[in-house]
């Protein structure tokens, strides 16, 4: 009756160690598959940001500008708050 005991508690053990192992290597799995979607991503977001860098720069704005047909005013008049309110005025009447 011991015996049988015994073996029994042993097959136990060895499934459930079993089961554990399985659990674990499958979690490292995953883990090393998040890691590479992260390096993947990282490398991504650096190729974005040297993109998103390259168009704001002058040059590229410039030449955007033109293409465009924009052109730089050198000194630019803008509207300041009791001209908007008389501009507002005025839409009302």
């Amino acid at each position: 009756m011991l015996l049988a005991a015994s073996i029994a508690s042993l097959i136990g053990v060895s499934v459930w160690s079993i089961i554990i192992y399985n659990q674990t290597v499958t979690l490292s799995h995953d883990i090393s598959e998040v890691e590479n979607r992260q390096r993947e991503l990282e490398a991504k977001n650096a190729e974005l940001k040297n993109d998103r860098y390259a168009r704001v720069d002058a040059k590229e704005l410039h030449a955007t500008a033109v293409r465009y047909g924009l052109i730089k005013i050198e000194k630019p008049e803008y509207l300041e708050m009791n001209q908007l309110g008389s501009l507002g005025a005025n839409l009302q009447n």
